[in-house]
């Protein structure tokens, strides 16, 4: 988990690789600002309260 106030923001390939990660102070987080090449990613987000997991496709 995060400590409270901070978010992180882990972004795997699907290979497993680590290829982005990065602290947040809001919960706001824009995909466009990642600068993801073509392909599928598994972004990991965790919070004070918790871990979340979301599969993305960046087409263009």
């Amino acid at each position: 988990m995060a400590e409270d106030g901070k978010n992180i923001l882990k972004v795997y390939d699907m290979l497993g690789n680590l290829v982005y990660t990065k602290t947040y102070n809001s919960l706001e987080i824009r995909i466009n600002d990642l600068n993801l090449k073509r392909g599928h990613y598994i972004l990991n987000v965790f919070t004070s309260s918790g871990k979340t997991n979301k599969e993305i496709i960046i087409v263009e």
